[in-house]
């Protein structure tokens, strides 16, 4: 029984490290003026990607795909971990406009 309680325990924590879809809300617009829309592409091949955005954990790929989601303009810190390893780029994002960022191995963070 108490081999069950553990392997239990270990399937929740490793669900947890590893999870798939939003994991928090990314900050929301505060009004269509100051409104962007941005995509997210991860085009790292294999394993679990988390994007996050001001060091806040929000979205978790477990394969190549895209997040989209809308914020004020400014400027943000945003990032990805992947393997232990995390990697950030600070992007500047003005209202009005759309952007498009790709995730690329080799900590890479581009904007189309």
């Amino acid at each position: 029984m108490k081999i069950n309680a553990i392997n239990i325990l270990f399937c929740v924590l490793l669900s947890a490290c590893t999870s798939a879809g939003v994991i928090h809300e990314p900050p929301r617009a505060t009004s269509a003026e100051s409104a962007v829309d941005v995509r997210i592409h991860n085009l790292i091949p294999s394993g679990n990607v988390t994007f996050s955005i001001d060091d806040v954990k929000i979205y978790g790929f477990v394969e190549p795909s895209h997040f989209d989601f809308v914020l004020d303009a400014g400027t943000y810190m945003f990032g990805y971990e992947k393997g232990g390893r995390e990697c950030h780029a600070e992007v500047n994002l003005t209202s009005g406009n759309a952007y498009v960022f790709n995730l690329e191995p080799d900590c890479v963070i581009e904007m189309q």
